[in-house]
């Protein structure tokens, strides 16, 4: 969302956390806010904590500020984002956003690869929100709001790897049919000098615990090695991600005139992902949480004088 803001552009950070730049700006010259609370990280850079933004359907507005800012921001440029809140009257929303492999093209390695790597995409969720009411009880119109919202995201998907894997019979010490520039056509015994011809006698048993992670070629003959550079196994591998995602916001007002307001949002999200191994090494599973509490309290003096006081906790 960030990206498609005016004046806002991408910076590479030589492989780490995305960073940007507003409107010609240095990376490390720019700020973000979301609801007054910075969500810049304190170990990478000036990127912000992605998974400590709101849901999309949660957010009011998001305003750029670079040439000329104002002096209340601490940076020449400053991304300011705000969520919403409950209003006088129930608003609800819901949403479904599908992204399917079936619309993609064949990798550019056809016609070695011929199957698409897989992607079903779901995001999905809904908000609501409102006055605070309790039949008989207590009305919160003008004084109690809450509002809340869900996203959810599944992304089963995979991603292509190519490789170049011992054949099938070098892991059993059998060099036959390998075939490399330097590679005279025997074996040599490295300490004594003597010829093993074209077959090891032996595999040591570490070695062959060793090979047991390296898959057998899916390209070509299996039992051939060409020392070429050209991969014999491609696969694709699982890189699935999936996320769960809900904040919850309540604003009070107190008197009559509504000079002072007390609110508060929390922000809950994890974000499993599997990030795939060389091989046959298993995939790793990234438990990515995040939990983010602000309470605000504004008095307002004036209609132009305000005071206010927040406290912000975020655990990533």
């Amino acid at each position: 969302i960030l990206g498609t803001l005016p004046g806002v552009q991408a910076d590479a950070s030589g492989g780490g956390a995305p960073v940007f730049s507003l409107q010609g700006g240095l990376p490390f010259q720019s700020e973000t806010a979301v609801d007054g609370i910075t969500v810049r990280s304190a170990t990478g850079g000036n990127s912000p904590i992605s998974d400590a933004f709101p849901s999309t359907e949660s957010i009011s507005e998001i305003r750029a500020d670079g040439v000329l800012n104002n002096a209340e921001y601490g940076q020449p440029g400053q991304l300011t984002v705000t969520t919403k809140g409950g209003t006088n009257t129930i608003h609800g929303a819901a949403f479904w956003y599908h992204q399917n492999a079936a619309f993609d093209a064949i990798p550019y390695t056809f016609p070695t690869t011929k199957v698409k790597p897989k992607l079903i995409a779901n995001t999905f969720g809904g908000s609501f929100g409102g006055p605070v009411v309790i039949p008989h009880f207590y009305n919160g119109h003008n004084k109690t709001f809450i509002f809340g919202a869900y996203e959810g995201w599944r992304h089963p998907s995979t991603t292509p790897y190519t490789y170049k894997v011992p054949s099938t019979l070098m892991k059993q010490g059998d060099f036959s049919k390998y075939s490399s520039p330097d590679f005279s056509g025997t074996l040599h015994n490295p300490f004594t000098g003597g010829s093993y011809g074209t077959k090891l006698p032996s595999i040591n048993s570490a070695a062959q615990k060793l090979l047991s992670f390296y898959p057998d070629p899916n390209v070509g003959d299996p039992t051939v090695y060409v020392d070429d550079g050209s991969p014999n196994y491609i696969i694709n591998k699982d890189s699935s991600g999936t996320s769960d995602q809900f904040d919850i916001r309540a604003d009070q007002y107190f008197g009559t005139n509504q000079k002072f307001l007390l609110w508060g949002r929390f922000t809950f999200k994890n974000y499993p992902t599997t990030s795939p191994e060389p091989l046959n090494v298993p995939s790793a599973q990234n438990a990515n949480k995040s939990r983010v509490l602000k309470i605000s309290a504004n008095y307002s003096l004036t209609s132009s004088l305000k005071i206010g006081r927040a406290s912000c906790r975020e655990r990533v």
